[in-house]
């Protein structure tokens, strides 16, 4: 927040209300999210899409969904990669000889 201080929240806190606040990296979003300027910053690319879409640039973000909602994917993210570091062991002791691990 010290580096956000430095230069970029006094700009956003300057900037008519008229004005897109565009930033790209997730620490910039996060700061001017955090930081209580009432301004929702917008990436390039959801501006790009407005204007191919031809509907106004308007930062709009949905509600995060709370722990318990990705609670499920993570169990499922998980066990995916449980199963995958597996399937890399069990392949790698098939392919090499007993031998070959010891020098």
């Amino acid at each position: 927040m010290a580096c956000a201080e430095a230069g970029l929240l006094p700009a956003v806190r300057e900037a008519d209300d008229a004005t897109l606040v565009l930033a790209d990296g997730f620490s910039c979003r996060t700061q001017v999210d955090q930081a209580g300027t009432g301004r929702t910053p917008l990436h390039l690319a959801e501006v790009l899409a407005a204007g191919l879409t031809g509907r106004e640039a308007v930062p709009e973000r949905p509600e995060a969904p709370g722990p318990r909602a990705l609670l499920p994917w993570g169990i499922i993210g998980t066990a995916v990669g449980t199963i995958a570091v597996l399937a890399g062991v069990r392949r790698l002791c098939r392919t090499r000889p007993a031998g070959r691990f010891r020098r």
